[in-house]
Parts: structure tokens; C-alpha cells; sequence
């Protein structure tokens, strides 16, 4: 009965990542917050680089969404949760969010690279690196919840500053900007600007972000992280 339960909880897992995954690209896609097709033969910001790292990050929040809906369910249902069972969890977690790489490769088969870079084995490996990524955080996240209030926070503020660099061309006739990850560039912004204002605002959210952490795991009872001080043994150092 156990294994069946836990059979159940890791489809589930598998399924939540999938569909995460799926689903923000989804969106990136409508809004043109990522876009692998097209000429990529420029060299303004990067472009190209810009919507894999977009790519990476889609599979790394899959990942972590699977894993913590998955380890609640399980929370829920009074199943004991070892070592084996969150690596599992993880694991399955990872091979869902995978789906991203599938999704990327047949968009990127149309885009028109400046160098001998192959855009489809490109977009699939970010897939890929951003799943493993995600299953060492998702491990993070199991071990010590906070963590997970943290990516939540995280995975907020860049889909807040991609929809509001978006906005302005949604909103109009004027073609589709590339967004970078956790860059404020809108249309109206000069490029330099943008770029000046990148190098301040990511990290000062970010610092925002792992202040309000802090005080939601003070307030949730959780302690501290303490790193003890090693006793020197009798006679060290005489």
C-alpha cells in the first residue's frame, strides 16, 4: 500500500513539473518574454544568451514546484519522508521539468545564430543544466522549507520586472522587446539606462527578498542557521 501511495506522490511530482514547465512557457511565449526563433545576428545585449538563460531558469522553477507540492501531498497523507523518498522526489521532479527542453528545441530550429553555435542542442542543454540545478535546490527547499519562500519570492519579482518591460509593446504596434532575466527594460528606457539600473535593482531585490525570508522563518518559529565554533583540543597549540 505504502509503495503505491508513493507511486502516486511521484507521478504527481512528475506531472506538477511538467505542467509548471509547460506553463511558463506558455506564458513567455504570449507575452514574447522569450522568443527562439528569428535572426539572432546582432550583438545588442546578448540576445541569444538572454533567452537561454530564460530557458535554464523556466526548468529550474519547474523542478522546485514539482518537489514542494509533491513533499505536501505527502505531508498531508502522514508518509514518512528519508533521505531516499526526497532525493526520489527531486529526481522525478527534475525529469519533469525536462519537458522545457523539447518545447525550446523545436522553436529554435528556425533561429539564425551569428556563430557556429547549433541553436537546438543549445536550447536543449540550458534544459537540462536548469533541471539538475532545480533538483539540487528542490533538495534545499525539502531540507529547509524558508528556502522555498524564498524562490517563490524570487520567481515573483522576475516574472514582475519581464511583464513590466513587456508591457509597454503589448500595449502598442511596436514589435516585441527581448527580455533579459531579472532586467527592468522597457521600451521607453534607454538601453544604457537599463543596463546601469540592472547592476542595482536585481541585487537590492534580492536583499529584499532574503530579509522578508528571515522574518517569515522567525515568525514561523524556524532557527537560525548557526555555524559552531570548533574547541580547540588540550594542549593545541602548546
Amino acid at each position: 500500500m505504502a509503495f503505491r501511495t508513493w507511486g502516486r506522490l511521484l507521478l504527481t511530482a512528475l506531472g506538477v513539473s511538467v505542467l509548471a514547465g509547460a506553463g511558463q512557457l506558455g506564458i513567455a511565449y504570449g507575452f514574447g518574454v522569450v522568443r527562439l526563433d528569428g535572426a539572432f545576428v546582432d550583438a545588442s545585449v546578448n540576445r541569444w544568451p538572454a533567452q537561454l538563460v530564460w530557458v535554464g531558469w523556466f526548468a529550474v522553477v519547474a523542478t522546485v514546484a514539482g518537489a514542494v507540492l509533491t513533499e505536501r501531498f505527502a505531508r498531508r497523507d502522514d508518509l514518512p519522508g528519508g533521505t531516499t523518498e526526497l532525493l526520489s522526489i527531486a529526481g522525478v521532479s527534475a525529469l519533469g521539468a525536462t519537458v522545457v527542453a523539447p518545447l525550446c528545441m523545436q522553436p529554435a530550429r528556425a533561429a539564425e545564430l551569428a556563430g557556429s553555435v547549433d541553436p537546438v542542442w543549445a536550447a536543449g542543454v540550458c534544459a537540462a543544466l536548469g533541471a539538475v540545478v532545480g533538483a539540487g535546490a528542490a533538495i534545499a527547499v525539502l531540507l529547509k522549507p524558508p528556502f522555498g519562500w524564498g524562490v517563490a519570492i524570487t520567481a515573483g519579482i522576475v516574472w514582475l520586472l519581464a511583464l513590466l518591460s513587456v508591457a509597454p509593446t503589448i500595449v502598442s504596434d511596436r514589435p516585441l522587446a527581448s527580455v533579459r532575466l531579472g532586467v527592468l527594460e522597457p521600451s521607453w528606457l534607454d538601453p544604457a539606462a537599463a543596463q546601469r539600473l540592472s547592476m542595482l535593482l536585481l541585487p537590492t531585490l534580492a536583499l529584499l527578498a532574503g530579509g522578508a525570508v528571515g522574518v517569515l522563518a522567525r515568525r514561523a518559529g524556524w532557527p537560525p542557521l548557526r555555524a559552531g565554533r570548533s574547541r580547540n583540543p588540550p594542549g593545541y597549540g602548546a
